[in-house]
C-alpha cells in the first residue's frame, strides 16, 4: 500500500513538472502592415528559436524557466526589436519592425577596404565556425505549390553530426507528409533524402561557398554597402556578385571578430532535358554561442520547371536547429542509401503528439484549408 501511494505521488509530481512549456504566438509586420516572412525569433544566448511563415505568423514553445527572458526579432531587411513576455498571459504578440536603410554606394569604413575585410573573414572562418564535434537536431519543412495551390507538404525531425574530419552523419527520427493532388502524391513517393542532405550545406566549413574560398577570392566582386548596429554589435553589410554559377549574394560580418551572421547565396538557372531550376536562393543565419558561430535557421527557395508536364512548381525548404550539443558521433540507424528506400519506417501521423516537443513554424494558410 505504501509503495502504491509513493508511486502515485511520484507520477503526480512527474506529470506536473515534465512538460513545463509556454506557447508564444504572434505576428510580425512592418509599418505598412505587410507581413514579414522568415523573421528569426529567439531567446538571446539560447538555442531556442523559430521563424515566421509567409503570413508573418510565428509560434514558439518556451520552457517556463526561460520565461523571464526577452525575445529578439531579427530580419536582415529590418531593424531588430525585442519583446518581453509573461508566461501567465497567453495573449499574442504583434511585432512591428522598422525597415533598414542601406547606403547603396560603396564606402570605406574604419580605414579598411573591402578586400581587407574579406581577407579577414576568410582567414578567420576556421576560428569562428569550426567545432571539434557538434550534433544538431533539426526541424525541416518542405512545401511545394503551383500558383499558390498546395501540392506537397513534408516535415522531418532528424539529427546531424559532423566534425572537422568526418563526413556528416544523419539519424532520422520521424517524417510526416502528404500530397494534395495526384502530382503531389507521386512526388511524395520519390526519394526525399536530398532535402535532408541539403541542410548540411548551411553549416559553415562543410561546403564553403566559392566567394569565401581563398583560391576563388579574386573571381568575385565585393562591395561594402553599409554598416549597421544590431543588438549592440556592429556589422559590415557586404554584397557579392559574379558571372559564375554561384552568382553571389550578401553577407553580414561582425566588425569585432569577422564572423558571419547572415549569408544569402543565389545561383544561375540550371537546365536539363526534362527539368529546369530557376530563381534559386539560399539564406542562412548564424548566432554566436560562446566563442563560436552556429547555424540557427535557413531556407531555400526555387522554382522547378517540369518540362514534360509543362508546369512550374514553387518549392520552399526551411530548417530550424531546435538543439545543438557538443558530443561524440552517434551510431547511424541505417546507411543512407538504404534509408532512402526505408523512409516509410519513419512515417508519423499529423496528429502524433511527438511533434509537439519541437519548435515549429505555423503553416501558411493555403496548406491548412485541407485539415491535416
Amino acid at each position: 500500500m505504501r509503495y502504491i501511494l509513493w508511486m502515485s505521488l511520484f507520477l503526480i509530481y512527474f506529470n506536473s513538472n515534465a512538460q513545463k512549456f509556454h506557447l508564444i504566438k504572434g505576428q510580425v509586420k512592418n509599418y505598412k502592415n505587410d507581413a514579414i516572412p522568415n523573421t528569426h525569433i529567439f531567446i538571446s544566448g539560447e538555442p531556442i528559436g523559430s521563424v515566421t511563415n509567409n503570413q508573418g505568423l510565428f509560434s514558439l514553445k518556451i520552457p517556463y524557466n526561460k520565461c523571464k527572458n526577452t525575445l529578439i526579432f531579427s530580419h536582415v531587411e529590418y531593424e531588430s526589436d525585442t519583446a518581453t513576455f509573461d508566461c501567465s498571459n497567453p495573449k499574442s504578440l504583434n511585432i512591428i519592425l522598422k525597415e533598414r536603410e542601406y547606403v547603396l554606394d560603396e564606402i570605406v569604413i574604419q580605414s579598411l577596404s573591402v578586400e581587407d575585410i574579406m581577407t579577414k573573414v576568410i582567414s578567420d572562418l576556421e576560428n569562428n565556425f569550426q567545432l571539434p564535434s557538434i550534433t544538431y537536431t533539426f526541424f525541416t519543412r518542405i512545401t511545394e505549390s503551383i500558383k499558390d495551390k498546395p501540392i506537397l507538404l513534408e516535415e522531418f525531425i532528424y539529427k546531424l553530426y559532423h566534425d572537422e574530419t568526418s563526413k556528416p552523419e544523419y539519424n532520422i527520427i520521424k517524417v510526416r507528409g502528404k500530397g494534395y493532388s495526384r502530382l503531389g502524391e507521386s512526388r511524395y513517393k520519390e526519394a526525399r533524402l536530398i532535402d535532408i542532405h541539403g541542410t548540411d550545406s548551411h553549416i559553415m566549413l562543410r561546403y564553403i561557398p566559392d566567394f569565401l574560398q581563398k583560391g576563388k577570392f579574386k573571381k568575385y566582386n565585393y562591395k561594402i554597402m553599409d554598416e549597421v548596429i544590431d543588438e549592440d554589435e556592429e556589422y559590415y553589410v557586404i554584397s557579392i556578385d559574379s558571372d559564375r554559377y554561384l552568382k553571389g549574394g550578401l553577407i553580414h560580418v561582425n566588425m569585432s571578430d569577422y564572423g558571419i551572421t547572415y549569408m544569402e547565396s543565389y545561383y544561375k538557372d540550371e537546365k536539363w532535358s526534362d527539368m529546369e531550376i530557376k530563381d534559386h536562393v539560399k539564406v542562412t543565419n548564424y548566432q554566436k554561442f560562446g566563442d563560436k558561430y552556429c547555424f540557427t535557421h535557413g531556407y531555400k527557395n526555387e522554382r522547378l520547371v517540369l518540362k514534360k508536364l509543362d508546369i512550374e512548381i514553387d518549392k520552399h525548404r526551411v530548417s530550424v536547429a531546435t538543439d545543438r550539443v557538443n558530443r561524440q558521433a552517434f551510431e547511424k540507424a541505417e546507411e543512407m542509401g538504404r534509408m532512402s528506400k526505408m523512409l516509410k519506417n519513419f512515417d508519423g501521423e499529423f496528429d502524433d503528439s511527438f511533434w509537439d516537443d519541437y519548435n515549429f513554424i505555423p503553416l501558411d494558410s493555403s496548406f491548412i484549408e485541407d485539415p491535416l
